[in-house]
C-alpha cells in the first residue's frame, strides 16, 4: 500500500483558467452532489472525527445556484471540506489555477502551489554547521547522515519511497554508525510515502515483535462499514539498532512519516522529540467531478496499537517543542535531542503493552506450513498450532487468505490453491469476493460446474461484480 501525501501524482495536471462554473451538463448542483454523495459513500473518517455529514450538506447545499461562477462554487465546496480537517482531501480546480487541501498543509499549497509545496516538504532540515563532516546521501537524495557527535549518527530521510532501496539504504547508514552510541532519526519535512517502506525501517530499531498500528478500509454504505482490520507491526530486521534513538517530527512529517512515528514510538529506547505530526494517516483514493475538477479523499481508518485515532490531530511526542522548525543556522529541537544524549538519553519507556498486543496471522502460519507440506498435512499442522494459541491475540485475514491462494496459483499449485479458497469461503461465507476466488479456482482445476456455482454465489452477494458476470458468460457459453 501506498499512502502518501500524493504531491508528486498531482505535478502532472496542466491548469487552465476559466471563467464559468459549467460545462455543458455539468451545473454547480451537479458537482456538489457528486462531490458530497462520492464522500458520504466512500469518506471513512466521519466516525471518528464525530463529523454530522448530513448536517453540512443541508448548510452548504442552499448556496448552490446555477448561475454562480467558478469562484463562487470553489468557495462553498471547500469552505464545506475544510470541516474534514484533513491533509488527503484535496480539491483541484485545473479550470481555475487553483488547488485547495483540507488539513494542515492547506494553506502552504494554496500558497506554494503543489510543486513548491513538495519541495517545502522534501528539504533537508538540519543546517550543516552541525555535522562534524559534510552530510552523505543515498538514494537520490532522499537519505541524509552523517556524524554530529562523537559517538552520535544523525540522519534525515524527506519521503518512504522503495521497499528495497530504502531497506539497501538503512543498511549501509546502520553500518557505518555501528559504532554509534546513540542516533537521532529525524522525519520533519518528510512527505510520505509507502507504509510497507516505513515498517522496514522501523524493523532496523524494533528489539521484538509489537504492535503498533491497526488499519481498517470503508466497505460500505454505512459510515461504520469497514473490512476486517489489518494488523502493522515491527519485527527485528537481521541489522538492527536498539540503542538509545531520539525521532525528530513536526507538523510537517505527513501521512507515511506519521505513521512510521507510530512505529517507532511504541520501541522503548526511542523517544519522539518535536512537535505533534500533521494529523493524516489514511490512504488517498481520487474521482472526478462532472466540471473536470478532481477531488481526493480518506478511504480508511488508522489506529495506533491501543486503538487511539490521531486522524485530524498528529501523533503527539514525547518531549515537546513547539513547531520543531529550523530558524535559520539555529536548529533548537535538534539541539535538545543532542544534549539529552549528551547526558545519557532518557529513560527506557514501559512499552510492554504493545508487544503484549502482538498479533499472530494464522494465514502466515498456514503459508509456512505449506511451504514444504500439501494442503492435507500443512492444515493439520495449522489446525494444532492454532489450537495452541491465544484467541484474541492470533486472527484470520480474508485478504490474506486471498493473496495466499493466487500465490500458489502462480508456483502452479491450482490443487493446494483450490482448498485454500475453499477455507477462504468457509471462513467468510458472506465475502462476495472469496466465491469469485473460488470460482477461479474450480476453472483452473477443470471444474466448470462448480465454478459456475460459485460465481453465481458471489454475484448475489455482490450484483456489482462485473468480473462474475464476466466469467459466468465465459463459462456458460463454453
Amino acid at each position: 500500500m501506498r499512502k502518501p501525501f500524493v504531491l508528486t501524482l498531482l505535478l502532472f495536471l496542466v491548469l487552465c483558467p476559466s471563467v464559468k462554473a459549467q460545462s455543458p451538463g455539468a451545473s454547480p448542483e451537479a458537482v456538489f452532489d457528486t462531490l458530497w454523495e462520492m464522500l458520504d459513500q466512500h469518506y471513512a473518517l466521519f466516525p471518528a472525527k464525530s463529523i454530522d455529514w448530513p448536517k453540512l450538506h443541508d448548510v452548504y447545499r442552499p448556496r448552490i445556484v446555477t448561475d454562480m461562477t467558478e469562484e463562487e462554487l470553489f468557495v462553498v465546496l471547500t469552505d464545506m471540506l475544510s470541516h474534514l480537517n484533513d491533509n488527503h482531501v484535496i480539491l483541484m480546480a485545473q479550470s481555475l489555477g487553483r488547488d485547495f487541501s483540507a488539513g494542515y498543509i492547506g494553506p502552504y499549497i494554496e500558497d506554494m502551489g503543489f510543486e513548491g509545496a513538495l519541495q517545502f516538504l522534501q528539504q533537508h532540515p538540519l543546517p550543516e554547521k552541525y555535522y562534524k563532516d559534510a552530510p552523505r546521501m543515498l538514494e537520490e537524495d532522499v537519505f541524509q547522515y552523517g556524524w554530529v557527535d562523537q559517538d552520535v549518527g544523525y540522519f534525515h530521510l524527506n519521503g518512504f519511497q522503495s521497499t528495497v532501496d530504502n531497506a539497501a539504504a538503512m543498511d549501509s547508514i546502520l553500518k557505518d554508525f555501528s559504532s554509534a552510541r546513540a542516533l537521532i532519526v529525524d522525519v520533519r519535512y518528510n512527505c510520505g510515502g509507502d507504509d510497507r517502506v516505513g515498517k522496514i525501517i522501523a524493523n532496523c530499531f524494533a528489539d521484538k515483535r509489537r504492535l503498533y498500528m491497526i488499519t481498517r478500509d470503508r466497505s460500505g454504505p454505512g459510515y461504520d462499514d469497514f473490512r476486517e482490520p489489518r494488523y502493522w507491526h515491527v519485527d527485528p530486521a537481521s541489522r538492527i539498532f536498539t540503542k538509545p534513538i531520539i525521532l525528530l517530527a513536526n507538523r510537517f512529517s505527513v501521512s507515511a512519516a506519521e505513521n512510521f512515528v507510530l512505529a517507532m514510538r511504541v520501541l522503548p529506547h526511542v523517544t519522539v522529540v518535536g512537535d505533534f505530526t500533521s494529523g493524516c494517516f489514511a490512504d488517498m483514493a481520487w474521482f472526478n467531478l462532472p466540471n473536470g475538477w478532481r477531488c481526493s479523499y480518506s478511504r480508511n481508518y488508522f489506529v495506533d496499537y491501543a486503538g487511539r485515532c490521531w486522524e485530524g490531530i498528529g501523533v503527539p511526542p514525547d518531549i515537546m517543542i513547539r513547531g520543531a522548525n529550523p530558524e535559520g543556522d539555529t536548529d533548537h529541537a535538534f539541539e535538545v535531542a543532542l544534549a539529552l544524549l549528551q547526558h545519557g538519553g532518557p529513560s527506557p519507556q514501559d512499552e510492554s503493552a504493545s508487544a503484549a498486543a502482538a498479533r499472530v496471522s494464522l494465514v502466515e502460519i498456514l503459508s509456512r506450513e505449506l511451504e514444504n507440506k500439501d494442503y492435507a498435512d500443512a492444515y493439520k499442522s495449522y489446525k494444532r498450532i492454532r489450537g495452541n494459541l491465544d484467541p484474541v491475540l492470533s486472527y484470520l485475514s480474508a485478504s490474506e487468505l486471498n493473496a495466499l491462494g493466487y500465490r500458489l496459483i502462480s508456483q502452479d499449485r491450482l490443487g493446494d490453491a483450490l482448498n485454500v479458497f475453499k477455507l477462504y469461503v468457509e471462513s467468510f461465507p458472506e465475502d462476495a469476493n472469496a466465491h469469485d476466488s473460488l470460482g477461479e479456482a474450480y476453472m483452473l482445476n477443470g471444474n466448470n460446474k462448480r465454478a459456475i456455482a460459485s460465481y453465481r454465489r458471489s454475484l448475489e452477494l455482490d450484483p456489482d461484480n462485473q468480473n462474475a458476470v464476466k466469467m459466468l458468460s465465459k463459462l456458460q457459453n463454453k
